[in-house]
This record gives structure tokens, C-alpha cells and sequence, in this order.
């Protein structure tokens, strides 16, 4: 794509100027230039034409010719290839995008005209076109009138058509096609402004025709990227007709109708894929397809060209489908007219939709201005311009997501499973039918439910303030933020209603009479399930009910005597009910067995609570053979045989001994010692503190509620607590997995590297040798790793983790937003997205930040501080400390100490404090261009990453000849450059070659640096 001019030349190479009409009644020079200015050049070299006067062009990469023509070339021939090492293109400025656009060129006046000449000399013909001329079709002239308005919508100038004349000056901008001259189409800038097109490019070349241009194909693209040339647009980079490099993240077609990359252009690195903006802009026929508009940045440049047109579509516009947009345009903005769009929408005001309702693939919106939206199988292809609002969202049936704006939003997702974050303002949403996640944000926000409150039930969690609704037609919807709720008949229902004991359903749960039965031998024992509702029933309620075997050794159906499931049903007014289960009876000596009463299938009045409640059929059979022991009221010890045996003490604290055989223990009453030995064990301590050892993955332990405290003592390699067991003691040498329950535990670990989870509950872990993790879980938890490199866990502004002096390199992992390392423990890692503070201690400490915007205080000692994502601030305090930013614009202020500072990704602010201080880059361009407050020549160093920094020379000092002043290299060694008036360091990786240097870091205006500053590390 180019704004084509040709410049002939008289002579041949060594030829000191290039010279031709460039505008209406002057001459203007295009002179050759090199890295070093203005001198004699060889034919093919690079040529600048300066962009100061009206009808200039742009630098452009020239092939080996005798003219300097600037051509836009087809989609199919233009061959690029990216030089040198990819390395990361940097994210320009707004500004630095305006600067690019802006060619200096543009109309003045308040109307812009425009013809259609049908006699060639209305037409400039500086590159030879007139011999080959002819005038638009009427295909033409209709896409370049689509094409003009689109340009005509965004600026303040009015584009007007007026009749062709015989002479250039009849109109500003003309179009005309030719045989000669054109390579494919190019135009010229103002104030010449003519557009050629070649017009052997007709219906036989598909998607670069000309001729017949179809929307969304190349040649349509061509139409609108050479009227950007006419009214003064240059392209997103300093090439024409061909180009080798794109100058930065945003030049691409995702932002530009101006950029020779992008997706429009095809995939590979050839086009820019992985080194600029990408979208997969493939529609769902296979075909791949082109901006259909002036996109982002395209309009951002030209409004600050001519300002922006306040009026158009300024009432209530539908974007996509059931579009209220008339015309021509609505060729662009009708979705069943542009079955495949990539358009930017500049709306100058109303209350706008943009409606996807008629594709039903998972679509992804965003109605912020200046972003991006991805749908219809294609991704970032529909844009808002900066400084447009669209207020509400239509999507089809597909898994969408939606983000709504600042403005008061109406959003409607229809099927699908959906999510959708209204954000800022009074917003409305209707989710329609699926399970969507709604966030309303701040303001007062509504939902509209599809379905009446009648067939809608609720639920709310309080800890994380949000509601779940149920209902056929609506699907399961999670809800937060949100303060109003309107069903389908239009009944409101607020927050604090909905919040109102007497609207919430009741609540049931279930619970066993007794937790622990015996089975009886030749009869039935009936087991009573109590069923309450939190409050009384309004109307007729039901529920299912189930019973079934569960855990290692489930009751099966042999066990059960009558109906295992049945409905229990809930007249107005009833607050609970009963359900009762009947056991067989049998005389065989065998393990206790497990089975539950479950709840499922309430009705709509009713949700569930505690849905399930377990019981224990506990063996009462006793075997003849070979030992039945029993003690007394007295305090005994009690040990069996090899064979099974059945001991239960008495009253007094009793020591219960197993033999090699799977045991019955049952302590009754006092502070008992249960051993089954070897084998599987089934152990009862009853009441009081008892002591249980368990060897065998079989053993099983009975406990009941306010049965004492209870310890388990394991040689397992991992153990987990079940109801009512307070304790659990490791003993043997290995790692060990150790887990609490919902009580207050007391978890000890022994040698080896241990892992022990407290769960719910107040817990205390002891983790002894080794290395050990531990993690308290819910509740205000005690930590003690001991010896060895110690995890711990902490989620609980009340847990307490303790560690003496010389006993390993600890880390505490935490998902609290503020926390300072206490006493002898080293290292601490974030482990939420909000924003975080982190302080050390005297130790030499490592902290890991976050995604969010961190704090980190390494406090005394020589300290490693890691921010990763968010605009982070690390503080190295006093010691020798290595600060590393991660991505953001962060603050690193290493103190007093010899300190190492990386920025990482960001534009940010590096302070070394007092100490000799070494700043490290490894990055480079106007997003990543970190500024240095307090830098000591002399004493501090800049160190520079050879993987980045590649053509510096060997890892060591840097070269004095490759140091230099200003920001432009004079000679072809000088690869680092010091701007001392503004303060920027630039990396040019050629030299006083062709190439552009590249900003990276800044110090103090007026600092005086020399070579010996700058070093190239590995």
C-alpha cells in the first residue's frame, strides 16, 4: 500500500537529487539520504522525502530502478521477510502512533471534494499513468462513495462529490484507473490527492479484483487504505510498496487499514505473526477477510488531523443484527448484509447497541471504548473507537463474554453458558436460559430473569455475597453485585428483600437419631432419620430420600430390611419430619458397617442443607472362637491372641492388645489404649481421652460425639482423621501425610519430609525433622516445622508460625493481602491476584509478589524481591539486595547496600540508594524504557544482557568506541547512544547503518556517562 509518487531520475547512481511536481503549481526536492545526512547516493538506496510541505511522501524501501516508484501492492504479491532476531517490538504511545499516521499533509477547509474524471487530464500522472487511463465503473465509483463516507464519518470536514472538469484543480481528490504507471494502486498525498488504480486487476483475481471489489476482500481494503493517503495518512511504518520490518506491536491491520501486516495479510512471521497485534481472521466459508473500515488507530490519527464528527449516528444506532442503520453504510454495519465484518465503530452519541444475537458461536465483547470484541469464529474483529460509547449487548446462543463499561449498560446474552461483568453505572442485564456468572460491579444494577419468581428458587452465600438462582428456564445462575431482580411477569425483587428470612426458601437437613447402631441378631433395628426445615412450609413440599452403603466397609443390600428410598412430604405450616430405616439382624462376627440417609430433589420451596447423615452398624455378634475377652471396673491390660479376637474392657483405663488377626477392640468408659496389632482392626475407645495405633490401612476407628480427645498414632505413610478424632501422632521415619477434620487438631510429623493439613478447625501442627509442609487450612491455626526447610501455609491473619534460629531456610505461602515474616523463617510468596504488602525481616529474605500491584519491604538483610505482575513497588531497605520489577511500570528503590535492580517489562523507576549499584536491562523500546533517578558515574553500573544487547561484543566492559552522544550513531561501531539533553539511553544494533535505534532506559538530564559505565553480562 502506497501513497505512489514517482520522482524520475536524471542520471544514474552518484545522482544528487530527485525532483518532481509533487503539488498543484510547486516543486518540492525528495533528496537521497544516508544514516550520516544528506549526500550522494547509489539507485536502490533508501530515499526520504520530507514531510514538512504539503504533497510530500513517506521513506520507502526502493528495489533497483531508475525511478522512485511507490506503489500499494496486491495481497498475494507483496514478499516481506522480518530481519534480524525478533527481537520484541515495542507498544508506541498514542502520540507516537498520531506522529507515524500523520504524514503533515492534509486538506484545509471544511469541505473536501471529491470526482470521478472521465478525461485524464483531471488526473496527476507524475508516475506515467496517462497513457494507460480510464475512468471508475459504476461498481467503482459506488465502493469508493462507501469507502469516502466511512473516512467522512469519523472527521469534522465534510466529504463532498462535485462534477469532474478537465483539470486537476476541479476537485481535491479524483480517481481514476490505468494500465501504466500503477503497479497495483497508490495515491497522492494533499494537495494533489489523486487515486490510481490498475485496472488489469478485475474479476479474475479474486480478492485483489479492483474492478468489481467485493467488501471484506482486498480490494475493497485497497479502496479505503489509499483514500487514507488522499486526505493525509501515511502508513504505520517507514516503508511503501514493499516492507521488510513492522516499527511496532501496533503495526498491523488490527489497528491500522494503513500497516503492511497483520492477519489480513495471512498468517507466518513474514506478516508480523508473533512480532505484532494478531486476530485470527478466518471466517467460518474457510475464506480469510479484510478490514471492511478505518480501524482504531486510523481514526484516532485522522480526528487529530481534522477533529472528530460530532453528529454522526448521534441518536440510538443498532450495530450487527436488526441494525436500524440505512444507506450505504449499512452494507458495513448490518451483520446479515456483512455476514463476515471487521470494522472500528465511531458513534457520536444516542444510546447504541451492538447486537451478535444471530450467531449462536461463543462470542467475547468488550463495550469500553478503544477496545476489542471477538466473534462469529473470528477473534478481535470488532472494535469501539477511542472516545466512542456503545451502551448495551445483544449476544446469540453461544458461551459468551461479555464486559459492559462505565456507562449505564443493557446487556442481553440470550442461550449459552454466559459471563458477564457489567462494571461501572446502573446496569441491566437478562442472561436468558444456561448457567451464567453475573458481576454487576459498582452502581445499582438488575437482573431480568426469563421466568417467573413462582418456578425460581434462591440460594445465598454469605461469605462470598452472592446468590444462586434455579429454574428450568433460566438454568443455574451465580450473581454478585447486583441490587434489584425483575422475573418475567415484572415483579421486582431488591436485594434486601430477597435477603428476607420469609422469602428465602426453608432450608432442610437431616440428621440420624442416633449415629451408631447395633444390628441385633434375628431381628429388625429400626434407625429414625429426623428431617427439620429451617422454617415452617408455605405450601406442600417434597423431597427424595435415599439409603445406601458407604465408606470401606459399606452396609450392603442384604443389610437393609424394606424401602432403601422413598419422598417425605411437607404439609403448610410442618417444620419436620421423620424417616425411618430398618436393619437385618444377623449372628455373624463381622467389622462394623457404614451407610448414609441422602436428600436430593427438593421442590422449589425448599433448598438443601445438610443432605446427608451417616450411621454406624456396629457388630454386637460375638465369636466362640477362639478368644472373647472382658475386663472390669477396674484399670486393665488386655491382650488377645493370634487368632480374631473381641476385647472390651471395662470402666477403668483400660490397654487394649490385639494379636496378628483382624480385632475388635471396644474401650467403653475412660482414658483408654487401643492396639489391634497387625490385621485389619476395628477399634471403639467409647468415652474418654483414648490412644489408638493403627498399622494397617484396614483398621478402623469408631468415635462418636463428646467421646474425649482422641489420638491416633500411626505408622502409616499417610493418614487422615475421620469424625471426632482430635489427634494424630506420626511414628515412623518416612514422609508422611497427615490431615485433620472439621475439629481442632493436633498433627505431629517425625523425621522425614512431611505434609500435614489441618482442614477445618483451630488446628496445631508440629512438623519435626525434615522438610516438611504444612497448611493449617480454615480456622486460626499454630505452624511449627522444626528442623529442616519448612512450608508453611497461611490463610488466617490469626495463624501463628514458629521457627527457631538455625533450623533450615523457611517459606511461608500466603493468600492474605498484607503479611511481615516473623522471627528465623527466610522467604515469603504470595499466593492471591489483589494487590499485596510483603515485609521481611533481618534474615537474607526472598519475596514473591503477585498479579496484582505489590508492595515488598525486604527490610535488614541482603534481600531478593520478586513483583511479577502488576505496577509494583520494592523497597531492598538495608542490605545488599537484587530487586526484580516483573511486567508493570514498578518502583524499585534498592536503599542503602549494593544492590542489583531489574525493571523487567514496564517503563519504570529504578533508584539504587547509597552503595554501588548495578541497574540490569534486558529490554528494550518505548514501553520497556526504565528511568534511572540517582545514577553515579563511576560507581554504579548499567549492565546490559548480551541475549538482548546482541551486537555489543564479548560478555565484559563495553567498548569505547561503541559508546556515543545524542541519539543518532555517527560511526558504524557505536551501538549505545546517551542523549544527555533529554536524558534517554538508545541501543542501535548497525550503527550509523540504516537502522532505528531504540530507546531503553533514561537517566537524569544533563548526566554525564562515558563507556566505562555500561557493561554486556551473559
Amino acid at each position: 500500500m502506497a501513497a505512489g509518487r514517482v520522482f524520475a531520475l536524471a542520471g544514474t547512481s552518484g545522482h544528487d537529487g530527485c525532483h518532481a511536481g509533487l503539488h498543484r503549481g510547486s516543486r518540492l526536492a525528495c533528496r537521497w539520504h544516508r544514516r550520516t545526512g544528506p549526500g550522494l547516493a547509489a539507485i536502490g538506496e533508501s530515499i526520504k522525502c520530507d514531510k514538512t510541505r504539503s504533497g510530500s511522501v513517506h521513506r520507502a524501501r526502493l528495489p533497483v530502478s531508475n525511478s522512485c516508484l511507490l506503489q500499494h501492492s496486491p495481497q498475494t504479491a507483496v514478499r516481506r521477510r522480518i530481519l534480524g532476531k525478533h527481537m520484541a517490538l515495542a507498544t508506541w504511545t498514542d502520540q507516537q502512533v498520531i506522529n507515524q499516521l500523520n504524514s503533515g499533509s492534509k486538506w484545509s477547509g471544511s469541505v473536501i471534494t471529491y470526482s470521478f474524471p472521465t478525461v485524464v487530464s483531471a488526473m496527476a500522472t507524475y508516475s506515467g499513468e496517462g497513457s494507460g487511463f480510464s475512468a471508475f465503473n459504476a461498481t467503482q465509483q459506488a465502493r469508493a462513495e462507501l469507502a469516502l463516507t466511512l473516512w467522512d464519518d469519523v472527521i469534522a470536514s465534510s466529504i463532498q462529490k462535485v462534477t469532474a472538469g478537465t483539470s486537476t484543480s476541479s476537485s481535491n481528490i479524483e480517481f481514476g484507473n490505468s494500465t501504466t504507471g500503477v503497479s497495483y494502486a497508490h495515491a497522492y498525498f494533499p494537495s494533489v490527492g489523486s487515486v490510481w488504480m490498475n485496472s488489469s486487476y478485475n474479476s479474475g483475481q479474486g480478492t485483489n479484483d479492483l474492478m468489481t471489489p467485493k467488501i471484506g476482500a482486498h480490494g475493497f481494503l485497497t479502496f479505503v487504505h489509499e483514500i487514507g493517503h488522499a486526505l493525509g495518512l501515511e502508513h504505520m511504518g517507514e516503508y511503501n510498496g514493499s516492507a521488510d520490518t513492522p516499527s511496532s506491536y501496533q503495526d498491523s491491520t488490527v489497528y491500522s487499514v494503513m500497516s503492511y501486516f497483520g492477519p489480513s495479510w495471512g498468517s507466518g512471521s513474514s506478516n508480523g505473526e508473533g512480532l505484532v497485534a494478531w486476530a485470527d481472521w478466518v471466517g467460518a466459508d474457510g475464506k480469510l477477510y479484510s478490514p471492511q473500515t478505518p480501524m482504531m488507530n486510523d481514526i484516532m490519527a485522522m480526528q487529530a488531523m481534522y477533529g472528530a464528527d460530532t453528529t454522526t449516528r448521534a441518536g440510538d444506532t443498532v450495530y450487527g443484527f436488526q441494525s436500524n442503520i440505512t444507506g450505504t453504510t449499512a452494507a458495513i454495519y448490518d451483520f446479515t448484509q456483512n455476514l463476515n465484518p471487521i470494522i472500528c465503530i465511531w458513534d457520536a452519541g444516542g444510546t447504541d447497541t451492538l447486537n451478535l444475537s444471530g450467531w449462536n458461536t461463543a462470542s467475547t465483547v468488550d463495550l469500553a471504548p478503544g477496545s476489542f470484541s471477538s466473534a462469529n469464529s473470528m477473534t478481535m474483529n470488532i472494535s469501539i473507537a477511542r472516545g466512542a460509547w456503545i451502551e448495551n449487548a445483544v449476544t446469540g446462543n453461544g458461551n459468551d463474554t461479555v464486559a459492559g463499561n462505565e456507562r449505564a449498560n443493557v446487556i442481553t446474552t440470550n442461550g449459552g453458558n454466559d459471563t458477564i461483568s457489567a462494571l461501572g453505572g446502573n446496569d441491566t442485564v437478562a442472561a436468558g436460559t444456561g448457567n451464567d456468572r453475573i458481576d454487576g460491579g459498582d452502581g445499582y444494577d438488575t437482573v431480568v430473569f426469563g421466568d417467573s419468581w413462582a418456578n425460581i428458587t434462591w440460594t445465598y452465600n454469605v461469605a462470598l455475597a452472592t446468590f444462586t438462582f434455579m429454574g428450568t428456564l433460566i438454568g443455574t445462575d451465580t450473581i454478585t453485585a447486583v441490587e434489584s431482580f425483575i422475573d418475567s411477569l415484572n415483579v421486582e425483587r431488591t436485594l434486601a428483600s430477597l435477603l428476607d428470612p420469609s422469602y428465602l426458601p426453608a432450608v432442610a437437613s437431616v440428621a440420624a437419631d442416633s449415629p451408631q447402631v447395633t444390628e441385633g441378631t434375628d431381628t429388625t433395628t429400626a434407625v429414625t432419620f429426623t428431617i427439620t426445615l429451617s422454617k415452617a412450609a408455605t405450601a406442600q413440599e417434597t423431597l427424595t430420600w435415599t439409603a445406601a452403603g458407604i465408606g470401606s466397609n459399606a452396609a450392603s443390600a442384604a443389610d437393609f430390611n424394606g424401602d432403601r428410598t422413598g419422598t417425605v412430604t411437607f404439609a403448610a405450616g410442618e417444620t419436620s419430619a421423620t424417616v425411618t430405616v430398618y436393619l437385618n439382624g444377623d449372628s455373624d462376627f463381622e467389622l462394623g458397617e457404614t451407610f448414609a440417609l441422602t436428600l436430593s430433589g427438593a421442590s422449589s420451596g425448599l433448598t438443601l442443607g445438610t443432605a446427608s447423615a451417616t450411621v454406624t452398624i456396629a457388630n454386637d455378634d460375638v465369636q466362640t472362637s477362639p478368644l472373647l475377652l472382658s475386663g472390669t471396673a477396674r484399670s486393665e491390660v488386655l491382650t488377645g491372641t493370634d487368632f480374631i479376637d473381641q476385647i472390651s474392657g471395662g470402666g477403668g483405663n483400660d490397654t487394649l492388645r490385639g494379636g496378628a488377626s483382624d480385632d475388635f477392640l471396644i474401650g467403653a468408659s475412660g482414658n483408654d489404649i487401643l492396639d489391634g496389632g497387625t490385621g485389619a482392626d476395628n477399634m471403639n475407645g467409647g468415652a474418654g481421652n483414648d490412644i489408638y495405633y493403627v498399622d494397617d490401612l484396614g483398621d478402623l476407628i469408631i468415635e462418636a460425639a463428646r467421646g474425649g480427645t482422641d489420638t491416633v498414632r500411626t505408622t502409616l505413610d499417610a493418614y487422615v482423621l475421620s469424625s471426632w478424632l482430635e489427634n494424630l501422632e506420626y511414628l515412623g521415619t518416612g514422609d508422611f501425610v497427615g490431615t485433620g477434620n472439621e475439629l481442632a487438631n493436633r498433627i505431629t510429623g517425625a523425621s522425614g519430609n512431611d505434609t500435614l493439613s489441618g482442614g477445618l478447625g483451630n488446628d496445631t501442627l508440629i512438623g519435626g525433622l525434615g522438610d516438611d509442609i504444612l497448611d493449617g487450612g480454615t480456622g486460626n491455626d499454630a505452624m511449627s516445622g522444626g528442623a529442616g526447610n519448612d512450608t508453611y501455609y497461611v490463610d488466617s491473619a490469626r495463624d501463628v508460625v514458629t521457627e527457631l534460629a538455625n533450623q533450615g531456610i523457611d517459606t511461608v505461602m500466603t493468600s492474605l493481602t498484607s503479611y511481615r515474616l516473623g522471627n528465623y523463617i527466610e522467604n515469603l510468596t504470595y499466593t492471591g491476584s489483589a494487590a499485596f504488602k510483603g515485609y521481611g525481616n533481618s534474615l537474607d529474605n526472598v519475596i514473591i509478589g503477585g498479579s496484582g500491584a505489590n508492595t515488598l519491604d525486604g527490610g535488614a538483610g541482603n534481600d531478593t524481591l520478586y513483583g511479577q505482575g502488576g505496577n509494583d513497588t520494592l523497597l531492598g531497605n538495608t542490605g545488599n539486595d537484587t530487586l526484580y520489577g516483573g511486567e508493570g511500570n514498578d518502583r524499585l528503590d534498592g536503599g542503602i547496600g549494593d544492590d542489583w535492580l531489574y525493571g523487567g517489562l514496564g517503563n519504570d523507576t529504578l533508584t539504587g540508594g547509597a552503595g554501588a549499584d548495578m541497574f540490569v536491562f534486558a529490554e528494550m523500546g518505548a514501553g520497556n524504557a526504565d528511568r534511572i533517578t540517582d545514577f553515579t558515574s563511576g560507581t554504579d553500573k548499567i549492565l546490559l544482557d548480551s541475549m538482548v544487547f546482541t551486537d555489543l561484543g564479548s560478555v565484559g566492559p563495553l567498548l569505547e568506541a561503541a559508546f556515543g552522544s545524542g541519539s543518532t550513531a555517527t560511526t558504524a561501531d557505536q551501538r549505545i547512544l546517551h542523549d544527555q539533553s533529554t536524558g534517554a539511553l538508545y541501543y542501535d544494533a548497525d550503527g550509523s547503518g540504516s537502522g532505528e535505534a531504540t530507546i531503553f532506559a533514561y537517566v537524569k538530564v544533563g548526566q554525564i556517562l562515558t563507556h566505562d559505565d555500561f557493561a554486556l553480562v551473559a
